[in-house]
């Protein structure tokens, strides 16, 4: 049955011509793997290059999951969305997972962007709130750790994304 998957380990078959599903679903009760199949997961530029609308994806995934006789839940992901008007196709066809690419927001340049630049960029982002949480009073070393420069180069590049 199509649902939502909550936060059940899940993977996404990505089937873009709407001909491999029933491969798919052979694929996962072969490997006994727990996990909640995508079977409809597809991008609009998916959909625009292979012809298909949100509504065929998800009806040629239903026919393959009715065909095989599978009978756990899977989901639909409308995937690489870059804007809300990109939504309400998928929403109408009945999607349960929606995939946010903010691809357009991340800033690339700060990799090597100079302490000056980096500062200048973070003009109007909130350093002081992330400074507070990932630099001060933590006491933890290791894995994820930040210090000035690399945290203010994370807020730079993917602040604006997130």
């Amino acid at each position: 049955m199509l649902s939502p998957l909550g936060l059940s380990p899940s993977f996404g078959f990505g089937d873009r011509l709407g001909l491999a599903t029933p491969g798919h679903i052979a694929a996962l009760r072969a490997s006994r793997l727990a996990l909640s199949p995508v079977f409809a997961q597809q991008s609009i530029r998916e959909n625009t290059r292979t012809g298909r609308t949100p509504h065929q994806v998800i009806d040629d995934a239903k026919r393959a999951v009715e065909a095989a006789g599978w009978d756990a839940p899977w989901g639909a992901d409308a995937d690489h969305l870059k804007t809300v008007e990109d939504l309400p196709p998928f929403v109408e066809a009945g999607y349960t997972f929606f995939t946010v690419d903010p691809g357009a927001h991340v800033d690339n340049a700060a990799d090597a962007d100079s302490l000056p630049v980096l500062q200048e960029k973070a003009k109007g982002q909130n350093w002081d709130e992330l400074s507070a949480l990932y630099l001060t009073g933590n006491g933890e070393a290791g894995f994820g750790a930040f210090d000035s420069e690399s945290l203010l180069r994370a807020l730079v590049k993917y602040g604006r994304a997130i």
